[in-house]
């Protein structure tokens, strides 16, 4: 019955799309994968965003709310749990005033494996020179790369579509070098409403255990790379990371950028 499509209720709809990569410097990778993932309303999540647990994970309206200064409808971007389990690189909350109108962003950035976390704001809208529109980096996210550099992140109001870009630049060696994007569309299928293992079985076949999925993408790149020659970074440790991108200050891309941190929460990640 699950494969025929079981109707989750409002709260959420779902987007489908492709994840791309790009890292140019010093070895030239790209990759791409299939994503369908959700956009939740924080003021009227679904039942599944508590009862699986996620809601817990992530901040809730009131809280993204307080964090931008802004007093209006909150939803977030991204993937359910599948079976438990949660994989979610970035989660981004889109923050909008009394109008309806998009005003903020916060983006939430997890690493992998260690699972530290750092939620700053950012401002959605695309600019025509990104390179002076970018904030600290922010969290050790790849082994493969160090802490210089800075991030670009943009993204399009979830509407019939959905962008979100995140880019490496201004590294002082490799200067623009790591591209990595999200477009997806909203989908008008017959499952409009149900989570991947729960609309039909071809979205079964093609999304099902999409965090699980993502955590293989992630590990099997991390060996072709590995493999490629690209140097490994040791963790710099989180509390090194957050001093660093204190002394920054704000940048171009929000201000306050107002980042918090968050450690791994269990042993053997610790940094």
């Amino acid at each position: 019955m699950t494969w025929l499509g079981i109707d989750d209720g409002d709260g959420a709809r779902f987007y489908v799309g492709e994840v791309a990569h790009a890292r140019l410097k010093p070895v030239r990778r790209e990759f791409k994968y299939p994503l369908r993932c959700a956009v939740v309303d924080l003021d009227a999540p679904p039942r599944w965003f508590a009862a699986s647990g996620q809601a817990r994970d992530h901040l809730t309206a009131d809280e993204a709310r307080e964090r931008v200064g802004l007093t209006g409808a909150v939803e977030l971007l991204t993937s359910p749990k599948s079976f438990g389990y949660a994989q979610n690189p970035i989660s981004v909350y889109y923050c909008r005033d009394d109008a309806g109108e998009l005003r903020a962003a916060l983006a939430e950035v997890t690493n992998t494996p260690w699972n530290e976390r750092v939620v700053f704001a950012f401002d959605p809208t695309p600019v025509s020179n990104e390179n002076e529109a970018t904030v600290p980096k922010a969290l050790h996210v790849s082994p493969f790369m160090d802490m210089e550099g800075e991030w670009y992140v943009s993204s399009t109001a979830p509407g019939d579509d959905v962008t979100l870009r995140v880019n490496v630049l201004n590294h002082p060696r490799y200067g623009d070098y790591f591209y990595a994007s999200l477009k997806a569309k909203l989908d008008k299928g017959r499952y409009v409403r149900c989570r991947n293992e729960r609309a039909g079985l071809v979205n079964l076949l093609k999304h099902g255990c999409t965090p699980h999925r993502v955590a293989y993408w992630i590990y099997a790149q991390a060996v072709a790379i590995l493999l490629a020659g690209v140097s490994f970074y040791a963790p710099p440790g989180l509390s090194n990371v957050e001093t660093r991108v204190r002394a920054k200050g704000d940048r171009g891309g929000m201000c306050p950028m107002r980042p918090t941190f968050r450690g791994a929460p269990y042993w053997p990640w610790r940094t």
